[in-house]
């Protein structure tokens, strides 16, 4: 599962480096799926570095690329190679196939916080003592 932060640079590493038909001049076009609602956003993200095995990819939970996702949601993220750099359409002819697919979580900068209680309640059984 893929772990990204909100509002910041991420590195997306993927194995699919013998998968694709040319890795170093061709586009790839990232799509995030939110798994509840299904809203799709697709956007080209360049390759940031490329070896005989992996290729990585750095994009961004900020304008304008991802920036609409909600945090601490999942979403399915699928990669596909095209020969086009403005293509933001799986179906279109320029796409080669789909090389990869998974999961991704968006997660938060802040933590959950809680309130401390003097003593416990018939409403608030939950005691927390330090």
């Amino acid at each position: 599962m893929e772990h990204w932060v909100n509002n910041a640079g991420n590195n997306l590493t993927l194995n699919i480096y013998n998968q694709c038909t040319n890795p170093t001049s061709n586009y790839f076009l990232i799509g995030v799926i939110n798994d509840q609602t299904r809203v799709a956003t697709y956007k080209v993200i360049p390759v940031a570095s490329a070896n005989q095995r992996a290729i990585k990819f750095l994009p961004r939970t900020l304008s304008p690329q991802f920036d609409n996702l909600k945090l601490n949601s999942f979403y399915n993220l699928v990669v596909y190679e095209q020969t086009n750099d403005t293509n933001i359409d799986p179906t279109n002819a320029v796409v080669l196939g789909l090389r990869w697919q998974g999961t991704m979580i968006v997660d938060g900068a802040s933590e959950v916080t809680y309130t401390q209680y003097a003593n416990p309640t018939t409403q608030n059984y939950v005691y927390f003592k330090e």
